[in-house]
């Protein structure tokens, strides 16, 4: 007996769109690096600012919890945004901070954001914090949230400082404020005390290169034996296959 051993062939067309990594454009951020002075009064960077009573983010230099002190990855400060409430209460306090960019997103632009974050598990008062979510605003002013640009995963860190980059495109306006909170996990209702603790140092935004839908070569995949087929980090492609597939 003779065994025919066939390789499919997939004819596939790959497009590039939007974000392309790296960043080509300047900071538009005035205080990324999260200074400013430690005074105890649960006042935030300089540069950033709040629109309620109930958001009181802290700028510290050292931050004890469960005997580990935190310390910022650049051994400078570093700042903490907190949820408080229950998670199937949207009227429970997330915390946030505002800032007045150096020049406003600009509408159909590609954005990139990129900050270290930390989130510790053991919060005050004996209760555990919960993971959270990292929410991205653009606002028209000083204390509006008008366009959710970004909702990351769950920040779960493992009790460690990692570097985090968000890519986003701004859809309905030019935004001169640029908002942060932490947001809940409503995947995973629960009516106990939340208490999600954000921690937050060396942020930065920055407009990246914009690459237009554009059809590239022919790829030729074979599935015997399989190829992965991987991206460039922050390239997105689209597979089209043809109507007929050839052997």
């Amino acid at each position: 007996q003779r065994h025919v051993h066939i390789n499919c062939i997939l004819f596939l067309i790959v497009f590039a769109t939007f974000c392309r990594h790296p960043a080509v454009y300047a900071q538009y951020l005035l205080n990324g690096a999260m200074e400013g002075p430690v005074t105890g009064n649960n006042t935030p960077p300089d540069n950033w600012g709040v629109c309620d009573v109930f958001s009181t983010p802290e700028l510290r230099d050292t931050f004890l919890r469960n005997e580990v002190t935190i310390i910022s990855p650049d051994l400078s400060k570093f700042t903490m945004l907190r949820l408080r409430g229950e998670n199937n209460d949207p009227a429970g306090t997330s915390e946030h901070m505002f800032t007045r960019l150096i020049t406003p997103l600009e509408k159909g632009y590609c954005y990139q954001f990129s900050a270290w974050l930390y989130h510790t598990y053991h919060a005050s008062n004996g209760y555990t914090t919960e993971p959270v979510k990292m929410q991205l605003w653009g606002g028209l002013d000083s204390c509006s949230m008008d366009e959710l640009l970004f909702e990351s995963e769950l920040i779960t860190t493992n009790e460690s400082w990692r570097n985090y980059e968000f890519f986003f495109t701004v859809e309905n306006n030019d935004y001169p404020y640029f908002y942060i909170r932490p947001y809940w996990d409503f995947e995973n209702v629960s009516e106990n005390y939340y208490d999600g603790v954000l921690i937050m140092d060396n942020l930065a935004l920055e407009q990246v290169k914009i690459i237009d839908p554009i059809p590239d070569d022919t790829v030729y995949f074979s599935v015997d034996p399989p190829k992965q087929l991987l991206a460039d980090e922050g390239i997105s492609y689209k597979w089209e296959q043809p109507e007929f597939i050839s052997d």
